[in-house]
């Protein structure tokens, strides 16, 4: 059997994320057993495809060439952000194909990769076929908290261990290093900041948190970030509303005081600095 598809990989029949989960997003998906020419559009969100049961032969299109390889349980797919993908395959066993299908939006993963190596961009997390033990039992861990009901607290917990998880491993990233205690008090201030996005929160509130004064404040945030505390501020104020537009059926407005903004109007502003967008039009493109 042959199929071109657009949705989940070819799924016959999934089981969708648990509801209020936006730091990542999971499903159980059983395959056709042959798909001919499958096609994912670019978006931005790291793709986590790890196989449960069956074998398949899996080739992908990469520069106009296919490449291959043999995927079993245990073994697991890497599609970085912005990135299509066009792919085709076939069962090479009777037993059915079952794949667990993750994504991480692209800001978790810049935003980790921003706080524990200082990089800033998008890192490269693409394979058509790797093995990766730890990655597979998180995976499977994650899934069982999902159908369990668990908090958006345990989904957050899951993408940061995932994600720098798979920078160290998988991307040719060093292992994290143990941060200064200039570093300390900026994350100290990062996780602040979003525990209060909704606060009109000022320098001198901000460099309180840290225990330095506005003005050393100001320079140990730049120096380890490379952005002013209000600018970041903001970044995690649209980054928070853009989970909120995935993940929920929210009003713009609610979104917009929710995350901190002062209006609606100042929401679209900033959005469309940052992401080159409208709210609604990106709600749109990921919904």
């Amino acid at each position: 059997m042959t199929t071109t598809g657009s949705t989940a990989c070819g799924a016959t029949a999934g089981s969708g994320s648990a509801p209020g989960w936006t730091s990542m997003s999971l499903r159980r998906v059983h395959d056709r057993a042959e798909v001919e020419d499958f096609r994912i559009a670019a978006a931005d969100v790291q793709r986590v495809v790890l196989l449960e049961s069956g074998t398949k032969w899996i080739e992908s299109a990469a520069g106009g060439r296919w490449q291959g390889a043999v995927h079993a349980p245990g073994t697991l797919g890497l599609t970085a952000p912005g990135r299509a993908t066009r792919l085709r395959w076939r069962a090479t066993s009777d037993e059915p194909v079952v794949t667990l299908q993750v994504t991480v939006p692209g800001p978790v993963v810049r935003g980790i990769a921003e706080q524990v190596w200082g990089r800033a961009g998008t890192p490269v997390l693409d394979s058509l076929s790797t093995d990766d033990p730890t990655t597979a039992v998180l995976l499977g861990a994650a899934a069982a908290a999902q159908r369990a009901g668990a908090p958006d607290l345990y989904a957050q917990s899951a993408a940061q261990f995932l994600v720098t998880h798979l920078l160290t491993h998988h991307a040719g990233l060093p292992a994290p290093r143990r941060p200064t205690r200039e570093e300390r008090r900026t994350a100290r201030v990062l996780a602040y900041m979003a525990a209060h996005l909704e606060e009109q929160l000022t320098l001198s509130e901000l460099a309180g948190v840290a225990g330095l004064s506005p003005y050393h404040f100001l320079r140990v945030f730049k120096a380890t970030t490379g952005r002013t505390p209000m600018r970041r501020l903001t970044e995690l104020r649209v980054e928070a509303a853009q989970r909120l537009l995935r993940g929920t059926d929210q009003p713009v407005t609610r979104i917009a005081y929710a995350c901190g903004f002062s209006s609606p109007g100042h929401l679209a502003a900033s959005f469309a600095r940052h992401v080159g967008t409208t709210p609604s039009r990106y709600r749109a493109q990921h919904t």
